[in-house]
């Protein structure tokens, strides 16, 4: 695992530069998550981010701590899991039941449904975690950059 390591001549007492790290930029990897999010849901990347936007205007969210939001993030994907195990793959499973029944006793067709592999749902990234982590690291009034 490569670990980035502070560049000292750019380094102040109030900025930390580090050396970049092969991977997907957050921002990006949190976009890719979103499609991926968006695609399970049946809509677009674009629609969530806007009701996430109107959200927001609304005033109907209220500032979270970071500790808060790691919390709340690590509760969502709890739940998303057990959706997962309590209704995505029974369904899933039932499903390839009766393929498997189906074409055991001849059928074909549209009444003979294709066997399909359950696929878990994405998880949301937690960016509370990653930034208490980065705080932690570095210390609440230091801007973290990569070179």
């Amino acid at each position: 695992m490569d670990i980035p390591a502070p560049i000292e001549e750019l380094c102040t007492k109030t900025m930390l530069v580090m050396t970049p790290i092969p991977g997907v930029k957050l921002v990006d990897g949190i976009r890719q998550r979103l499609g991926e999010i968006a695609e399970a849901r049946g809509t677009t990347a674009a629609a969530l981010e806007e009701r996430q936007r109107e959200t927001i205007a609304s005033g109907r969210i209220s500032g979270r701590g970071v500790d808060d939001e790691a919390r709340a993030t690590r509760r969502a994907n709890a739940l998303i899991a057990l959706h997962d195990a309590c209704v995505r793959r029974p369904r899933v499973v039932a499903r390839n039941v009766v393929a498997w029944t189906a074409r055991r006793l001849g059928f074909a067709g549209r009444w003979a449904p294709k066997p399909v592999a359950f696929t878990p749902s994405p998880r949301l990234i937690n960016v509370g975690e990653i930034l208490r982590r980065v705080l932690l690291h570095t210390g609440p009034h230091t801007t973290a950059l990569a070179w």
